[in-house]
């Protein structure tokens, strides 16, 4: 009875917030998997361009840190994305990865229940 109680209290804040698992997953995902190639171009010097104009509020979204010191021709520009690490790790403990995954809940077998997982993109293959 107490159980049933806690899960309705949590699906009404759930309703409320609209926060749920897959919410909160998604962005785990996406910080994650963020890469700098949305904010940056390389020019024809092989120098590395700030270049925000294809950045949407998602994007912007993935940056800690944007800092432009100086003005006119010498500029400092610094950015910094969250934190990656810390993202694939939550993934990682929420899939069941890692030391503790005896205690980590059924995740996978609770999301495709709700939906089948998305093709991952073809990546081309380092040469190491």
């Amino acid at each position: 009875m107490i159980k049933a109680e806690i899960a309705r209290l949590r699906r009404e804040a759930e309703i409320r917030t609209k926060v749920d698992l897959d919410r909160i997953l998604e962005e785990y995902a996406r910080f994650a998997f963020a890469g700098l190639s949305k904010f940056i171009r390389i020019d024809q010097q092989g120098q590395p361009i700030l270049d925000l104009s294809r950045c949407g509020p998602e994007e912007l979204d993935l940056l800690a840190e944007l800092r432009v010191d100086g003005d006119g021709r010498i500029r400092r520009i610094k950015i910094k994305q969250l934190d990656k690490l810390k993202a694939l790790e939550a993934l990682g403990k929420h899939l069941g990865l890692g030391e503790n995954a005896g205690n980590a809940p059924p995740l996978l077998p609770a999301l495709a229940e709700h939906r089948p997982a998305p093709a991952a993109p073809d990546r081309p293959r380092s040469r190491s």
